[in-house]
């Protein structure tokens, strides 16, 4: 019995040696990854502060102890990109295009650095391939749009946005540049359309002020006074493609309002008329419409004439401070109930094959 009482001794010690050491090793084997990481998130704060000299060493050291893990050197590709060596960033990027690890990111870093360096036809390739991995990415859509826009193809450009709204209607840059596409080449519905969305969801930045005045200046460009001295809308130049087109155009051709001396006031009572209209449409009955979702509920809470002097305030800044003067509490009253109900994006459509 003794014997047999050292011999599990024995046994049970031999395990514990044997579970030491492999834990030991186990251990060690995955040091340098620990480590790698540990190195990554420092060169990560060193970035953020702007010392990419700190960041490269800490990401190199990183890529040296964990050599099978590409994140480190899409992190030097990033450093160096930053730097503006879009040659050796791509260097560094271009063998991974076929890694299985290979992420929306890199391949968006991989074709950026190829923009910046002119070369347009192979920028245009790898953003189409992170099209392929990453289908619902706004981003991609958004620089092919942009190249089409330098290269002049206005119609490509403008394609490329609407299809970036779409696919990821919560990147709002897609927003901006459908709007600016659209409005430049005359099709002004659907770049009013865009631009107001773009408006609401990014408030108080010098590109909310650039749209809020391209706003002003379009709906000016297509208000018409007739000879009875009735204002309306001048649908001549409007693109009316598709079905819910036809229905905005339908529309428009009944709504009149009386000559106004204030420019803002005319352009609310004409859109407040449309927007009466439109609610015995099949987009008026339903639900899920980014915008007019958005417009049904300014107007239930009574803030809609406010609303239009805070959308298009750049355009006449004298006229939108003589009615906010007069009219202060109910200004003060819709700003508080805006910061308190922004657009709502998710699970809702704008896109113009949406509509149609």
């Amino acid at each position: 019995m003794p014997h047999t009482y050292r011999f599990i001794q024995m046994k049970t010690y031999c395990f514990c040696l044997f579970f030491t050491f492999f834990t030991a090793v186990e251990i060690t084997a995955q040091h340098p990854q620990t480590e790698a990481r540990k190195l990554s998130r420092q060169g990560l704060f060193y970035l953020d502060s702007g010392d990419l000299v700190q960041a490269m060493k800490l990401f190199k050291q990183a890529q040296q102890l964990d050599t099978s893990n590409i994140n480190y050197r899409y992190q030097i590709a990033s450093v160096l990109f930053l730097k503006k060596d879009f040659k050796q960033t791509i260097k560094i990027l271009l063998p991974l295009l076929d890694h299985r690890d290979v992420s929306p990111n890199m391949i968006r870093l991989l074709a950026n650095s190829c923009d910046n360096l002119g070369q347009q036809d192979k920028a245009i390739e790898y953003y189409k391939k992170g099209i392929e991995l990453s289908p619902h990415d706004g981003k991609f859509y958004h620089d092919l749009g942009n190249i089409y826009l330098m290269r002049k193809q206005k119609d490509i450009a403008e394609a490329y946005f609407e299809r970036g709204l779409e696919m990821d209607n919560k990147f709002v840059l897609n927003y901006y540049w459908a709007a600016k596409t659209a409005l430049s080449s005359n099709d002004i519905w659907w770049g009013l359309l865009y631009g107001e969305i773009f408006v609401n969801i990014e408030r108080n930045s010098h590109k909310t002020y650039e749209i809020s005045r391209l706003l002003y200046e379009n709906y000016t460009k297509i208000i018409k006074t007739d000879q009875d001295s009735l204002m309306r809308i001048d649908r001549q130049n409007m693109h009316w493609n598709g079905k819910f087109d036809k229905t905005c155009d339908s529309i428009w051709q009944h709504i009149t309002v009386k000559k106004q001396v204030s420019t803002i006031e005319a352009i609310y009572q004409l859109r407040k008329g449309f927007l009466d209209d439109l609610k015995a449409t099949h987009i008026g009955q339903s639900t899920g419409y980014i915008l007019f979702d958005f417009l049904r509920d300014v107007e239930q809470d009574q803030h809609l004439e406010a609303y239009h002097y805070w959308l298009l305030n750049q355009g006449n800044e004298v006229e939108f401070e003589e009615w906010t003067s007069q009219n202060a509490p109910a200004f003060g009253r819709f700003i508080s109930w805006f910061v308190q109900h922004p657009l709502e994006l998710s699970g809702k459509k704008m896109a113009r094959r949406e509509m149609e």
